[in-house]
């Protein structure tokens, strides 16, 4: 009886909270509800089961009063965790834009190494290629495909034939073998300088190539590569060594004319001296040339008489000499056989060549052509050489005389060449200097005249000496292929 009495009473109370809870909704319809069911609750009529949904919905607000920041913090995880996944997914993209940026700046580097004029390749720190560009692929005709991504020197062989270090090692090692294949190394800052000439490029026609090599850097300033530049000078090289013959041939030009100008002013002297000195030499010899015959049977005058006759003789002919050097005699030019020339001084040379225990070798040239030279001073040129070379060789020994013709320059060679004690290689450079002698008894005149004879013909002597081995003396003249005929005498 007591429970049934307190149900009624239960079920008007929790009527009335709900019922409460509704008139916080502001809509007509809810509060004409309210209103009627507050009086079935009065009167004991209410339907509980009605407002039921009113209660939970009582029951919700009063969880989110009571509890209100446990939503707020499910709420906060779900946010940090949103916040998260959008940090994490603006690193990707920033990660993927830097890749990109990288990506391209490594394509644009590629690109500028590809049309450098210079033949270029990189090798990173493994020392495998990672670039070869068009201007190394002619010179060593080896394309980019078959060479980036290799190791192991194989760079090298392109260029040098082998697997070998080249100057691009150099920045990781001071090798000195590998330093030694350069004509030389100069280094400046970083960047390591060489020239060398290499025979395999360009198709075998080899070239001189100047190369540089410098390290590569990260960010960080680690080396993680190297690049190595080669360019053609060979044009370049060219022009020094053409500027060289010019520069040694001006200057062979320059000491000629001051030659000439010694001469002229020795020639001036000597015009004056030579009347001067002759007279008394003339009275000289006649003197003793009379005495001689005065007394033809005193042996000791007679004896002394000879003896002043071949010094007033040996002095006419060092005058003779005197005056030739100073004014020589302007060439009477003709076409002559160097064959026939060499035959008429092999027979002035050969009987003082035997009396001095000398072999005397004669080469003859065929088909050479006639010759435009005065065959009188020439003659006088290759015996004069000839007697020097005797005199080089008191012992005995070979004189080899030998002669041809350079084709592309039009011009004909003699050569006198012996087997005797040579010339000091600090004498060299006064060979042919008037009074200058290597010999005890020698005046210097016989080479300068010789000398000055060659001048004339416009024609040169280079002599090549072995100290202890002997001397060739090359006499080189010039000929005219306009009036070429062929030498068969």
């Amino acid at each position: 009886m007591n429970d049934k009495c307190k149900r009624p009473n239960l079920h008007r109370r929790l009527s009335l909270l709900i019922l409460g809870v509704i008139l916080f909704i502001f809509t007509e319809d809810n509060l004409s509800f309210a209103a009627s069911q507050l009086g079935a609750i009065e009167t004991g009529e209410a339907d509980f089961f009605k407002i039921l949904p009113y209660g939970l919905l009582l029951i919700a607000a009063i969880q989110a009063v009571v509890n209100p920041k446990k939503g707020e913090k499910d709420q906060g995880k779900g946010s940090k965790r949103f916040t998260s996944q959008q940090q994490l997914q603006k690193e990707i993209a920033e990660r993927k834009r830097m890749e990109e940026e990288l990506r391209a700046a490594h394509q644009k580097l590629l690109d500028i190494i590809e049309f450098l004029p210079d033949a270029t390749f990189v090798i990173d720190k493994d020392k495998k290629v990672t670039a070869w560009n068009r201007a190394m692929e002619e010179m060593t005709g080896v394309p980019q495909k078959e060479i980036v991504g290799k190791g192991d020197y194989a760079y090298s062989v392109p260029l040098y034939g082998t697997k070998q270090s080249v100057l691009i090692d150099l920045i990781a090692s001071n090798d000195q073998e590998t330093r030694n294949r350069y004509d030389y190394v100069e280094k400046r800052g970083n960047t390591l300088y060489a020239e060398a000439f290499v025979p395999s490029v360009f198709e075998g026609k080899g070239a001189f190539l100047l190369v540089t090599a410098s390290p590569l850097f990260d960010n960080e300033g680690n080396v993680v590569g190297a690049i190595e530049s080669i360019r053609d000078i060979t044009a370049r090289k060219r022009a020094e060594e053409e500027l060289q013959r010019t520069v040694h041939e001006l200057r062979k030009t320059q000491s000629v004319v001051i030659e000439r100008e010694k001469l002229a002013i020795i020639g001036q002297m000597a015009a004056g001296m030579a009347h001067e000195i002759r007279n008394p030499l003339t009275s000289v010899s006649g003197f003793a040339q009379l005495l001689k015959e005065k007394c033809p049977d005193d042996k000791t005058l007679k004896n002394y008489a000879s003896i002043i006759l071949d010094e007033v003789n040996q002095a006419n002919s060092v005058l003779t000499n005197f005056l030739q050097l100073a004014r020589p005699k302007q060439p009477v030019l003709k076409f002559h056989s160097v064959n026939e020339l060499v035959r008429e001084i092999l027979a002035v040379v050969e009987p003082h060549a035997f009396l001095n225990n000398i072999e005397l070798i004669y080469e003859e040239a065929n088909n050479l052509p006639l010759s435009m030279l005065d065959k009188d001073q020439i003659k006088q040129v290759l015996l004069n050489m000839c007697r020097n070379a005797i005199e080089a060789m008191p012992d005995g020994g070979k004189i080899k005389i030998l002669f041809g013709h350079f084709p592309d320059e039009r011009e004909i060679f003699i050569d006198i060449e012996d087997t005797g004690c040579g010339i000091p290689t600090d004498k060299m450079q006064n060979i042919g200097v008037p009074f200058y002698s290597t010999k005890d008894d020698g005046t210097g005149l016989g080479l300068s005249i010789s000398y000055s004879i060659i001048h004339a013909h416009h024609g040169r002597v280079e002599v090549k000496s072995t100290l202890g081995r002997g001397t060739r003396f090359r006499i080189i003249l010039p000929y005219t292929w306009e009036n070429e005929k062929s030498d068969k005498s």
